[in-house]
């Protein structure tokens, strides 16, 4: 299902609830808003479950550069030629992202994936536009 919770110019804001069996996970609320300073995501999760995880798949290497990849606690930042991106653990300042560092080759490039854990049943997570 999905809900419209909020459908102006300057955000919008909607909830996609997934169900079903899901490894011990009844049901999934992912609440997407999308503003000016970003997507945010807020994750919630039905079940029985002790804690959960959000990935988030970066370009490594494009064929011709390698990304600048700078990881302070729970923000990451991703810079390559005149672009960048964060990925950033909202929810808790306390939280450390960190890198799976395996490297997975595709048709653009190199990519590899990082992660964040948070117990219970919630998360919230940001990415957003970065300049150094």
């Amino acid at each position: 299902d999905i809900h419209t919770q909020k459908q102006q110019p300057e955000e919008v804001c909607f909830e996609i609830i997934f169900s079903g069996k899901l490894n011990g996970v009844s049901q999934v609320k992912q609440r997407i808003t999308i503003n000016k300073s970003g997507v945010t995501v807020n994750d919630h999760l039905e079940g029985d479950i002790e804690k959960i995880r959000a990935y988030y798949p970066m370009l490594v290497f494009d064929g011709e550069e390698k990304t600048t990849i700078a990881i302070d606690k729970n923000k990451q930042n991703l810079y390559l030629r005149d672009g960048g991106v964060r990925f950033e653990a909202v929810q808790s300042k306390k939280k450390e992202i960190k890198r799976a560092n395996k490297q997975h080759s595709f048709r653009n490039g190199v990519a590899e994936v990082a992660f964040f854990d948070v117990a219970g049943k919630e998360m919230t997570y940001r990415i957003s536009a970065y300049k150094p």
